[in-house]
């Protein structure tokens, strides 16, 4: 049973290693080139956002191992969200602050003692 999920390519966005056509290297600082289909890209776009609710896609650059192609598939990972972590959202949304951050510092000394 494989428990990785699908691949989801991004339609109208194509990666290649950074070499010329020559097969030489370019320089260090170009780590991939890219190439966007406009009338792919922007329906792949509209698509995610319309089924997903996202405004933000993220995706990864990736290399085929059996082909070494370079491609870009969506970032499908989400965290795992705990009983803890949900309460803390709930709170934050609702505006509820911890007592331990609204108590004020102790102030044990006059303004007159500090010597500026």
């Amino acid at each position: 049973m494989n428990d990785r999920p699908e691949i989801q390519f991004i339609n109208g966005l194509m990666f290649k290693p950074p070499v010329k056509k020559d097969g030489t290297p370019l320089p260090d600082f170009i780590k991939t080139l890219g190439s966007i289909k406009v009338s792919e890209m922007i329906e792949t776009l509209q698509n995610y956002a319309a089924t997903t609710g996202n405004e933000w896609m993220n995706f990864d650059v990736k290399v085929s191992k059996s082909t070494g192609k370079w491609y870009a598939s969506i970032d499908t990972w989400e965290p795992v969200k705990d009983q803890q972590y949900a309460e803390g959202i709930a709170k934050a949304r609702d505006g509820i602050v911890p007592e331990r951050a609204v108590e004020k510092p102790v102030d044990d000394f006059e303004d007159q003692q500090i010597p500026f």
